[in-house]
């Protein structure tokens, strides 16, 4: 019984504990300027959400834009519209239903990987993978989808594991609806399903079958918007032929880059004298990596969430690898002194791994984050402030990097909902030699509020054109650019 609860309990104290240890500083962060501004624009002036305007909202986010929108994530806008209702503007809430969120991922690993290893071996792996470059991207900030992914993508395979319907149904729907990489999940959905059919009750055979609808739908407004567009939501060309030839010619630098030379000769060797089984989850992991080059234009690694799950499958894969030579050992006499030394010489080279790289990453990126967002909450009160005391003076954003082109329509945002009335106005100074693809239709925007020749584009609604400034006025500068002469500094962002 003792060692019942201790399996039970101890993973969320251990986890628990090892979450407020990576993220800690998360707790003490407010609203950022980069993605939490539609944390401001859902909850508008009354600084709430309805129940009843929950509907309506989601559908003003791209999931209202089938078929228009080069992305489509039903899942995501819906799970950041509810949490909006809830958490509102406070950031602590926002930041510890996300610690929560890494806790009950970590766990759920755990859970998976104690069913083929000692629990030693299984907590030394989530310690291990969390060295990981991609994380500080997903865990330190309120935007990526990646993090419900993160629990969906483990739900999903526990479900698988376990037999458990419904968690299989949660986390595929979380997944793929959350980001448009997963939809590779539905040939392990329709998998399963084959396997089960004897075994499906007729109420699972219509949820498997609306899980299929809702996937279907989401890739046909995907690729009707980018077969409209002739690039995908980055602008980069959307040839997926294209992509995979390239990334099967990089498949040797993959190898390379991912130390996989030997695993691969182990797995391939190994796979002719195991049950086909092992062969088949080795080509699910890998190909399902190599998937996520081709779906980012094999432009993986990118230290950034861009590297979820792709650079998480290597390891897994890895340790599938391990496991099948422990497999294999069992066959012969000396078989249970190599299992010890394999799960010692593992063990060890977790602990090393983890003690030379460590969680530097991500503490760098917490810290950064609450500093940065403690700044960025300061400077937005006092450009607040001095608006409300002087109503009748414009507000110009000044500019000259199309990179602020999101930071500009976040800090409209945040003072919109901040009831700040005021009129508002861009001044951008194009880039010399700027030859970035996004940058330059960016750059086109901004040039097109600050000269009144786009009025459709809602995300600079609040603005009007720079030929109109007659009245006193405030800059707001953005990356250092210089104030107008006429509109004294008010805020830096």
């Amino acid at each position: 019984m003792m060692k019942n609860i201790i399996t039970r309990v101890l993973p969320w104290i251990a986890f628990g504990l090892f979450g407020i240890y990576l993220v800690g500083n998360n707790f003490s962060a407010k609203l950022s300027m980069i993605d939490d501004h539609e944390v401001a624009m859902f909850l508008g002036s009354d600084g709430k959400i309805n129940i009843s305007e929950i509907p309506s909202i989601i559908m003003s986010t791209e999931v209202g834009k089938w078929g228009v929108d080069n992305r489509y994530r039903p899942a995501y806008y819906s799970l950041r519209v509810i949490e909006t209702a809830l958490w509102r503007n406070d950031a602590r809430l926002w930041y510890l239903f996300r610690y929560l969120i890494l806790v009950v991922s970590m766990v759920l690993g755990w859970q998976i990987l104690r069913r083929y290893f000692p629990q030693l071996i299984s907590y030394l792996f989530i310690f291990y993978v969390m060295t990981v470059p991609f994380w500080p991207d997903i865990l330190t900030r309120l935007g990526p989808s990646e993090i419900y992914a993160l629990p969906g993508l483990l739900l999903f395979i526990y479900g698988l594991v376990t037999g458990k319907f419904w968690m299989i149904s949660i986390g595929y729907i979380t997944c793929v609806g959350g980001k448009e990489n997963f939809l590779i999940l539905f040939p392990f959905l329709l998998t399963w399903a084959i396997y089960q059919r004897k075994k499906l009750t007729k109420s699972r055979v219509i949820i498997l079958a609306l899980m299929s609808g809702f996937t279907m739908f989401i890739l046909s407004g995907i690729l009707i918007a980018t077969g409209k567009n002739g690039v995908d939501f980055y602008l980069n060309d959307i040839s997926y032929s294209k992509r995979l030839l390239v990334t099967l010619q990089s498949i040797p630098m993959i190898i390379d880059s991912r130390h996989l030379l030997i695993p691969l000769l182990l797995f391939g060797t190994l796979s002719i004298f195991l049950d086909k089984k092992y062969f088949l989850l080795g080509m699910a992991i890998l190909l399902s990596a190599l998937s996520q080059y081709v779906f980012y234009n094999n432009k993986l690694p990118t230290n950034s969430r861009y590297d979820f799950p792709a650079l998480l499958l290597f390891p897994v894969f890895d340790l599938l690898v391990v496991k099948m030579m422990i497999e294999k050992a069992k066959e012969f006499k000396w078989g249970k002194y190599f299992n010890t030394t394999c799960f010692i010489g593992l063990s060890l080279f977790m602990v090393m791994f983890v003690w030379r790289r460590g969680y530097i990453l991500i503490h760098q990126s917490a810290t950064r984050n609450m500093t940065d967002s403690i700044e960025f909450d300061n400077n937005l009160k006092v450009a607040e402030r001095m608006a409300k005391e002087y109503p009748e003076t414009v507000i110009v954003f000044v500019s000259t990097h199309f990179v602020d082109f999101e930071p500009i329509v976040s800090v409209s945002r945040y003072l919109s909902a901040m009831k700040v009335k005021n009129t508002m106005m861009i001044h951008y100074t194009r880039e010399t030699m700027l030859d970035n693809t996004l940058g330059l239709e960016l750059e086109e925007r901004m040039s097109a509020s600050m000269n009144g020749e786009d009025a459709d584009d809602i995300l600079f609604g609040r603005f009007v054109p720079i030929s109109e400034l007659t009245q006193p006025c405030y800059s707001l500068t953005f990356h250092g650019a210089v104030p107008l002469p006429q509109c004294p500094a008010i805020a830096k962002f």
